[in-house]
């Protein structure tokens, strides 16, 4: 393949930095910001300091609540229109055991060519390659004709009404178009180009029973609230059906998880009167959540018709809908284009199998948002050993830029 001058100058600066940006993604790891609590302060502090370093000093940060830290930081080209928005959340899940881990999970441990450490792939390295790809683009003396928003936002993993959800509905931030970091790889980095994101809807099944003492179980008819519960959740698995169009992005359709946490009962010696289990249900971009509901409650209508002992209520938690852009939208093909300069042959395109930020971008701010498109392994996020090949850190960096330059065009 042949490059044109302003694309090998691109990936040049970027490798010629490379030291730095891997340094850098290594400082947003080694500061932590598990969600909850939060707390992205700290790591708001350490980006705003490395965006003063870098030159780039119209930033501003931002909190709903306090503690709860947006950076915003704009690189200003030939003119101020059209915006591009490059956005990475900054909080992360928490570490979980601790023991589970083989390296401290803030060290930014490198081993084996990979990064290791919260937030090393969800989505700290992306964080740090949206904003050196930034950067170079400044140093490389390129004028893009429209502006870069750097959004560094709080809150994703718990659902984002502090971060993009608050930034897009109460601060009117709005762009013409949105690149959205998260880690695209299924097997392998940078596996997909995603432009559509499921939805979630949770729910509690709350499940009464007799609360008795339980020697007497056996003698004095009581119902066992978890035994209950157990073969509602067993059946979930296999009899819940939820109504949907196919989508070619989707093709395991809807994922249900029965049972993400249960709690109920006293101690022993006493039979469970309540217990109640969380459920994860990830939706298609077009489902509807008074649908859903229906048809939940559709389900348990043929239980309790089945088991006329059976009090079993459900309630909804958390509903996060879907969305979705044209696969044609101009900056789709500004990233599949910057794909092939890099990888020399072209993207997948998909569907984000989790629930992102961009429903925010697309569905209230009504600009078009790639839901994810970003370095590492989705499996690998949230759990022990989180990790990120180095080299995709670099090969990001270049994608961002090379996108961005791409989507608003030389001055």
């Amino acid at each position: 393949m042949v490059r044109t001058d302003w694309r090998e100058q691109i990936t040049r600066a970027v490798d010629s930095r490379r030291s730095e940006i891997i340094d850098f993604a290594r400082e947003l790891i080694r500061t932590p910001s598990e969600n909850p609590p939060g707390n992205e302060a700290e790591v708001a502090k350490t980006i705003v300091e490395k965006l003063n370093r870098l030159g780039i000093t119209d930033t501003e940060v931002l909190e709903k609540n306090a503690g709860r830290s947006n950076v915003l930081a704009r690189l200003h080209g030939f003119r101020k229109k059209p915006v591009l928005i490059l956005n990475a959340h900054i909080d992360t899940k928490p570490i979980g055991d601790r023991d589970a881990w083989s390296v401290d999970p803030f060290s930014g441990t490198i081993r084996n060519g990979e990064m290791y450490g919260r937030g090393a792939v969800d989505m700290k390295s992306a964080a740090a390659a949206m904003i050196m790809a930034a950067s170079v683009i400044k140093e490389s003396g390129l004028s893009p004709r429209g502006s870069i928003l750097l959004a560094m936002t709080a809150d994703e993993e718990a659902g984002g009404p502090l971060g993009v959800g608050w930034l897009v509905a109460e601060k009117g931030i709005k762009a013409d178009a949105a690149i959205v970091g998260e880690p695209s790889g299924v097997n392998e980095s940078f596996e997909y180009l995603d432009v559509s994101t499921r939805g979630v809807y949770a729910f509690d099944l709350i499940v009464k029973g007799t609360q008795m003492h339980s020697s007497l179980s056996d003698i004095k008819r009581g119902v066992n609230a978890s035994l209950k519960l157990a073969k509602i959740l067993s059946n979930m698995s296999t009899e819940l059906k939820l109504e949907h169009e196919p989508d070619p992005f989707y093709p395991q359709g809807v994922t249900i998880n029965p049972g993400v946490f249960i709690r109920g009962g006293v101690w022993y010696g006493v039979l469970p009167g309540l217990c109640v289990a969380g459920n994860d249900i990830r939706t298609l971009p077009r489902m509807s959540k008074d649908k859903v509901g229906k048809d939940i409650d559709r389900w348990l209508d043929r239980l309790r018709a089945e088991d006329p002992e059976l009090d079993v209520s459900a309630q909804l938690k958390l509903w996060v809908e879907g969305a979705e852009i044209d696969q044609q939208e101009p900056i789709v093909r500004s990233c599949a284009r910057a794909y092939q300069e890099i990888f020399e042959h072209e993207p997948k395109i998909g569907g984000f199998p989790g629930a992102v930020d961009a429903r925010f971008m697309i569905n209230q701010g009504h600009f078009p948002a790639v839901p994810a498109f970003g370095p590492g392994l989705l499996h690998l996020a949230h759990g022990p050993d989180e990790r990120v090949p180095v080299e995709d850190i670099i090969k990001a960096t270049k994608i961002y830029a090379i996108a961005a330059l791409d989507y608003l065009g030389i001055g």
